[in-house]
């Protein structure tokens, strides 16, 4: 999915389904929070949810996923939010929509997750992939 907005394009290439952004700081999560707002605007026929910690109560968002059903869903410090009755409600959600969650301790999250979102910033485009490790691919190969 390409999305032209003002300041850049932006490009999810992924398939529905839960995943984690990474746990490292300085990688994008932010910026590509904002853009989603931005996104949200431009595009008004996508169904977009983003939250951060704080913007909504809990009951306020498992209304917004019980009464929706999302393209894209990107919430800031899941850990934080994760419970059982809102894991099961994002659950419903992952056939549907790309949920990124930025999880800084993945010890704490219930919800499974798929894999893991790969954030490149380039001038003029951020590209959202599945990350792909090819660490034992290239020790396979080089036997």
């Amino acid at each position: 999915m390409k999305y032209k907005l003002s300041n850049c394009l932006l490009e999810i290439d992924a398939q529905p389904g839960v995943y984690s952004l990474g746990q490292n700081s300085g990688t994008g999560k932010t910026y590509l929070f904002n853009l989603l707002k931005q996104l949200r605007s431009a595009y008004q026929e996508l169904k977009i949810l983003v939250a951060s910690y704080g913007d909504f109560t809990e009951e306020e968002l498992i209304n917004r996923l019980t009464s929706n059903k999302y393209d894209i869903i990107m919430m800031d410090r899941y850990e934080i939010w994760s419970s059982e009755l809102l894991d099961y409600f994002l659950y419903k959600q992952k056939g549907d929509a790309v949920i990124m969650l930025d999880v800084k301790d993945l010890n704490n999250v219930i919800l499974e997750i798929n894999g893991k979102l790969d954030i490149k910033i380039i001038p003029g485009e951020v590209k959202v992939s599945e990350y792909v490790d090819t660490t034992f691919r290239r020790q396979a190969c080089c036997r």
